[in-house]
């Protein structure tokens, strides 16, 4: 499959025009968005640390110094762990191991956008004035932009997950809540106990 055509096939599932099944079967290309995944998220968590350090007060620079390369390593490999951990355990459950492989490369696939979206929105921190107060348009804008992110993702998981587990809307938006707080708590809890 040519790369045009695998990044339509994300982009489709992205906009909710593909099922998690339709997905291509391929344990390489699962390792390949893996690795590009991983490289990905290190330098959006790397970078983000650093621009933010521009805006933070004295106290927060001083923790976010604290913040390697190998801090942002181990909080994604422990993300993406949890990820495959997460969604082996539902597969489990619902005895439908067989589509291990296309869920794992949806959530990875829709992770490499969710990234690729986030590096963009930082790249607008990294060309904002430092004094955001005379932005406050601009900051208001880009605040809306990272909640509307975040709300399309979880609406991207409940699509995921209601067809990968052949569940209703509302369990798959239960799903799809647990999983992405609980995500969330654990990136939390690792860069804080990291910083």
């Amino acid at each position: 499959m040519w790369m045009s055509q695998l990044v339509s096939e994300f982009w489709k599932l992205f906009t909710l025009r593909l099922r998690p099944e339709e997905m291509p079967y391929s344990k390489y290309l699962l390792h390949f968005l893996l690795l590009i995944v991983f490289v990905e998220k290190n330098f959006a968590n790397f970078w983000f640390i650093r621009i933010m350090q521009n805006f933070a007060s004295v106290e927060a620079q001083s923790r976010m110094q604290h913040f390697t390369l190998f801090s942002s390593i181990l909080s994604v490999t422990i993300s993406l762990g949890f990820m495959f951990g997460a969604i082996s355990t539902l597969l489990y459950f619902w005895r439908m191991s067989n589509r291990a492989i296309q869920i794992f490369t949806s959530m990875l696939a829709l992770e490499l956008i969710i990234t690729s979206l986030f590096i963009l929105w930082v790249a607008c921190f990294a060309i904002m004035p430092i004094n955001l107060v005379q932005t406050e348009f601009i900051s208001l804008v880009l605040i809306l932009t990272f909640i509307l992110l975040l709300y399309w993702q979880f609406m991207v998981y409940i699509h995921i997950f209601a067809n990968a587990f052949s569940v209703t809307l509302l369990e798959a938006g239960i799903i799809a809540f647990s999983y992405m707080l609980l995500q969330h708590n654990v990136s939390e809890i690792i860069l804080t106990s990291l910083s």
